[in-house]
């Protein structure tokens, strides 16, 4: 998948999590990871590594509201190493909405990548 995940028509009360694993023969402590969630009025909203990495963080998504996520994976490691950023939205009844994201990122040491994940949800029910 891209560095963008974007899922509009989201219904009330629906619930999205992050998170963001080693990847396959990547080290434990070889990058760190953090989110920003941005709201449309301008508020944000921090989530540490220590939040989103190994275990998923979740909130719930109130309409009508958008939110941006800014997902940032700094390496650390000499070699090039993995890691996952996931995001998967559950419906209010528990079910998945749409497909869950899963983006592969790779750096080494001094490396920064970032993804955006956008959470539209319904405007009116």
């Amino acid at each position: 998948m891209s560095n963008l995940y974007l899922r509009g028509r989201i219904p009330d009360g629906s619930k999205i999590s992050i998170w963001i694993v080693e990847g396959e023969d990547t080290p434990e402590g070889s990058f760190v990871g953090s989110a920003r969630l941005v709201l449309e009025d301008g508020k944000e909203e921090i989530w540490t590594d220590a939040d989103i990495h190994p275990e998923p963080k979740s909130k719930k998504l109130v309409s009508p509201k958008n939110y941006v996520w800014r997902v940032r994976v700094g390496f650390t490691s000499a070699d090039v190493q993995k890691a996952v950023i996931h995001a998967e939205i559950q419906k209010p009844d528990g079910s998945v909405f749409s497909t869950p994201y899963e983006h592969e990122v790779e750096g080494k040491n001094g490396d920064e990548v970032r993804a955006t994940i956008v959470a539209i949800t319904l405007l009116d029910q």
